[in-house]
């Protein structure tokens, strides 16, 4: 028998909202913008694994909601079998 197959995602955030490609085009100038100040996570077996005090987990949702932040993008890593 084999066991179930889950997808893996990478949940990937900006910690500045945006702001970072105008702010930093002013401090650094037009040749060093920095697009986003980068948060990952990964998303598997409906939980949301990140680094915070230690390798942390909750309910995408909630930690959605808990930082007023959602991805910028979302890229399937590949599936598990794994627990």
């Amino acid at each position: 028998m084999s066991r179930p197959s889950h997808e893996v995602h990478l949940a990937i955030y900006d910690l500045s909202n945006g702001m970072a490609r105008s702010l930093s085009a002013q401090f650094l100038g037009p040749q060093h913008v920095i697009d986003v100040l980068p948060h990952t996570a990964l998303v598997v077996f409906g939980k949301e694994y990140f680094f915070g005090r230690g390798i942390e987990w909750c309910h995408p949702q909630e930690f959605r909601a808990s930082r007023g932040i959602h991805p910028i993008e979302i890229q399937l890593l590949g599936h598990t079998t794994k627990t």
